[in-house]
């Protein structure tokens, strides 16, 4: 998946409110190419050919989840885990991270239903809104 389809519909609702350069280019476009745009920057959604460049290519590289600090998530947070790459995502709640390893409470579970049982898990990823409903 491209990033301009992952991306549509908050490119669509920026084009709409004319706030391309805050919602994109500053959110999304610069800081995959490591580069920051400073907020008293003269830029006003049209005219910065280097940043329309670096528009152009971001929007036809291939979607990155975005890398978490498992050392910031709030515990109960809704995750996806699994132990196999091959296998479906499984919702969960988060309950710790630890020597490398994210947590998360067992069948569902969150901290206020089961606060010592939490097992380890290969892979995971923050729950979108969407999916952990």
């Amino acid at each position: 998946m491209k990033n301009r389809e992952k991306r549509r519909e908050e490119i669509i609702q920026a084009c709409k409110k004319r706030t391309l350069c805050k919602d994109i280019l500053k959110k999304f476009v610069l800081p995959s190419f490591g580069q920051t745009c400073s907020e008293d920057s003269p830029c006003n959604d049209t005219e910065c050919d280097s940043c329309q460049f670096l528009a152009v290519l971001w929007l036809d590289e291939e979607y990155k989840e975005p890398e978490v600090d498992w050392s910031k998530v709030a515990v109960d947070t809704p995750v996806l885990v699994k132990n196999a790459e091959c296998a479906g995502w499984v919702k969960r709640h988060f309950a710790k991270y630890e020597d490398g390893q994210v947590y998360a409470f067992d069948l569902g579970c969150t901290s206020w239903t089961n606060s010592r049982h939490a097992t380890s898990w290969n892979y995971a990823k923050l729950a979108e809104l969407e999916e952990a409903e």
